[in-house]
């Protein structure tokens, strides 16, 4: 079982409110009859909102490992590789994104709201848990 923080926890939480929520207006707006190239069907759109969300809260997973084990570093060694963990997420989103383009099934746009979702759920994941410490 993998174990994450609470923060975590609330971040992947309202990821997934947030794309649910945009599955909901995809279902609005995306054409039945299969015009709109991004999106070809509101199951592919889907398929591509799943895909980013797995795909986020398995970067989510990472950050926090490497956020942990840097911890336990030197300064100069906690830097590279921090550094290194950067690039290798930023690396995994290429690809994630690059898989969603060419698998047909898969809509690249849902994969790429899925994963630019993370800002806003990260935004009220931390005003959330800020709004809980004032008030204790």
């Amino acid at each position: 079982m993998i174990k994450i923080s609470d923060v975590s926890k609330k971040l992947l939480l309202y990821l997934f409110a947030l794309c649910v929520i945009a599955f909901g207006l995809g279902c609005v707006f995306i054409p039945k009859d299969g015009s709109f190239y991004l999106a070809v069907s509101v199951g592919s759109y889907g398929l591509g909102l799943a895909f980013g969300y797995v795909f986020c809260a398995l970067k989510q997973v990472l950050l926090e490992r490497a956020v942990e084990k840097s911890l336990d570093m030197d300064k100069e060694t906690a830097a590279g590789y921090a550094r290194l963990q950067f690039m290798f997420r930023y690396f995994l989103t290429f690809i994630v994104l690059a898989a969603a383009a060419v698998i047909d099934c898969i809509s690249l746009l849902g994969a790429v709201i899925a994963v630019l979702l993370v800002q806003p759920a990260a935004y009220l994941a931390g005003r959330k848990i800020k709004d809980i410490k004032e008030s204790s």
